[in-house]
């Protein structure tokens, strides 16, 4: 509170009483000079008592002043024009660490850092020109030193003497700018974080386009059979525009005969590798081979596959094969001379003993009437024999001739009916458990029994040869039979033995080349001849659990 403030307060509070002249003797006690005096007096207490209560009034009045301004825990000065303190509360006085009766007279500019001063002239000139109420945010000298952030609030207004006067509300607003700092600093560590992150996705994107776009092969990326993208190749293969393709079904780019089998392997959403048709956009059809993975595609579960024509490759098979085809036509014959011991040995027994019958009947029909009914007999025999000569030269050319079967419609549980009894017998030979698990709703399939019968002799031979290196216990052999969805029919055979070598799986179907000390290498060749040409494929793996190995033959099912 200013001095002149506090004198006018002063000053209001002290009761006066003036007299008129000639009055001054009664009023100090005398009697009255008449009854004006009594009036005089009853005046002058009026006045009094309103003296008293405006000094009550005042008084309140100086209370509440000193509690909003002196006591208030915001800190008010008022400014002279020139920027002066004129007046300071005491929250101003604490909050600058100077008594209040020193900063009377002080430039308020002395208590604000020179980096803000500009920022505080700024300010007052912006309020000598608006005068309005005005803010500023600048930092201040503490009392102890350390700069803090205090919101400046005035208002322009003129003194008793008409000159400007600023009344200005310091607040202390450290720990919001401190707040807003940090949360800046931190607005600006995301900001570089996302930046940098999106740097890093643009260049990662940047690299899978060069790598999709740079790749031979066709790269398409699909949901639930729905190509979604795909690299120029893809549309390039299929003879279409990028953006023609994108959100048709993979259907459209498949010729009609595999659509039902690359629906299957869609639908399993597996890792999987095939081959196929392609269609292109001209109706024009291609061979086509499809490398297929699940993985995450922007932040989704999607097919990716790798598409790959191969026409040049199946050409070039082509050519291989008609080379291999006279290279096989030579082993045929050659097998037909190793089997021709075979040959000579289940024909030599038989024609031993239609010779020995043979005679046996000319001396019967030499001698006399009754043996004429062993002689009946003797023929019979005979005749079992050339029938069994028969089915063994019939047996033996179908194997000559594997590649034109006499194919009629079959399946393959009775198939394995046929063999079962001679397996069976081998089986227990060997000590070995021969187990079955056929399927009952086999369709049926086109090829020749005679020829299926030796490529089912010669899995389950092999798998007896593997199981019986085995302790007896252990000693097992599955034949399986069991419907593909829309293709055919799988028969698998199972052993218990010890697998088979790495060296071994690449080469187990060359001819000639076999893990056995008396095998000719020639069983799995032959197999494979046979079941390609039924329009199967026969395979061979190690079982996953480590015990044994397996062999597939499918084969595609009769046409409706």
């Amino acid at each position: 509170m200013s001095e002149t403030t506090r004198d006018l307060i002063d000053q209001a509070a002290e009761p006066r009483i003036s007299f008129s002249h000639g009055e001054g003797a009664e009023g100090m006690g005398g009697p009255p000079a008449d009854g004006r005096g009594a009036g005089n007096r009853r005046h002058l207490e009026l006045q009094n008592a309103a003296l008293r209560r405006a000094q009550a009034e005042l008084a309140a009045a100086r209370a509440r002043y000193f509690d909003l301004f002196d006591l208030a825990p915001v800190a008010y000065v008022s400014l002279s024009e020139a920027g002066l303190i004129q007046e300071a509360n005491l929250a101003a006085a604490t909050w600058l660490g100077v008594a209040r009766g020193a900063l009377i007279q002080q430039p308020l500019a002395h208590f604000i850092l020179n980096d803000d001063r500009a920022s505080y002239s700024r300010y007052r000139q912006q309020l000598i020109e608006g005068a309005a109420p005005q803010a500023c945010e600048l930092r201040m000298r503490h009392k102890d030193g350390a700069p803090v952030w205090a919101l400046l609030a005035a208002t322009l207004v003129p003194d008793p003497a008409g000159q400007p006067l600023w009344r200005v509300v310091l607040t202390d607003i450290t720990e919001r700018k401190q707040a807003a700092l940090a949360l800046q600093d931190l607005n600006q560590t995301l900001e570089s974080r996302v930046a940098r992150r999106t740097m890093q996705l643009r260049q990662s994107e940047a690299r899978f386009s060069q790598l999709a776009e740079a790749t031979f092969e066709g790269v398409a990326i699909s949901e639930d059979g729905i190509l979604l993208d795909g690299n120029p190749q893809l549309a390039a293969l299929h003879g279409y525009e990028p953006a023609e393709m994108n959100g048709r079904p993979l259907a459209d780019f498949v010729a009609p005969e595999s659509r039902a089998m690359v629906a299957t392997r869609i639908g399993d959403a597996i890792d999987s590798t095939c081959e196929f048709v392609g269609l292109r956009k001209d109706g024009s059809r291609f061979p086509a081979e499809s490398h297929a993975r699940m993985g995450t595609w922007l932040g989704s579960r999607m097919r990716i596959s790798a598409v790959r024509d191969l026409t040049t490759v199946k050409q070039a098979l082509a050519r291989l094969h008609a080379q291999q085809a006279e290279l096989e036509h030579a082993q045929r014959l050659a097998l037909v001379s190793e089997i021709s011991a075979g040959i000579i040995h289940q024909l030599g027994q038989p024609l031993s003993a239609m010779a020995a019958n043979l005679a046996v009947v000319k001396l019967g029909c030499a001698g006399h009437e009754p043996r004429c009914r062993e002689s009946l007999e003797i023929v019979s025999d005979i005749e079992a024999d050339v029938a069994r000569m028969r089915n063994i030269v019939i047996h033996l050319r179908a194997l000559a001739d594997p590649e034109h079967p006499d194919r009629v419609g079959i399946n393959c549980n009775e198939i394995v009916a046929e063999v079962l009894p001679l397996l069976r017998q081998k089986a227990e030979a060997r000590q070995i458990r021969l187990s079955l698990e056929l399927d009952d709703a086999l369709p049926a399939v086109v090829g020749d029994v005679v020829q299926l019968s030796q490529v089912i002799l010669n899995l389950v031979s092999n798998a007896f040869d593997a199981a019986e290196g085995c302790a007896p216990e252990r000693r097992g052999v599955l034949i399986t039979t069991r419907a593909l969805a829309g293709y055919g029919v799988e028969l698998s055979v199972r052993d218990t033995g010890c697998g088979i070598a790495p060296e071994a799986l690449a080469r187990m179907f060359t001819p000639f080349f076999s893990t056995k000390p008396e095998g000719l290498g020639v069983g799995l060749r032959l197999s494979r001849t046979i079941v390609e040409a039924h329009r199967g494929s026969i395979q061979g793996c190690n079982n996953a659990d480590g015990i044994g190995a397996t062999f597939w033959v499918r084969l595609p099912a009769t046409p409706p």
